[in-house]
C-alpha cells in the first residue's frame, strides 16, 4: 500500500487499520478467483503465490480496478 505511513500519520491508527483491513479484504477476494495463496504479510505488504503468471496478472488487474473504484 503506497502511502500508508503518511495515511496513518495524518488520520490516526483506527482509520489506518480500517484502510489496511479494506485492502486485505480486496486482496482476499482476488486470491480466491485466481487460485492465489497468501504466504505471509509484512506491515502493509503481502507475499502471495499463484499457479501461473497469467493468474497473478489477472488478480493484480482486478485488485487495481477494485482500488480505483473506491472513494478517495
Amino acid at each position: 500500500m503506497v502511502g500508508s505511513t503518511q495515511y496513518f500519520a495524518r488520520f490516526g491508527d483506527a482509520p489506518g487499520r480500517q484502510l489496511q483491513q479494506l485492502h486485505s479484504d480486496l486482496v482476499g477476494e482476488c486470491l480466491g478467483r485466481y487460485q492465489g495463496r497468501l504466504v505471509d504479510t509484512a506491515g502493509d505488504g503481502a507475499f502471495i503465490t499463484f499457479p501461473a503468471a497469467d493468474a497473478a496478472l489477472g488478480a493484480l488487474m482486478e485488485l487495481q480496478t477494485a482500488r480505483l473504484a473506491l472513494p478517495n
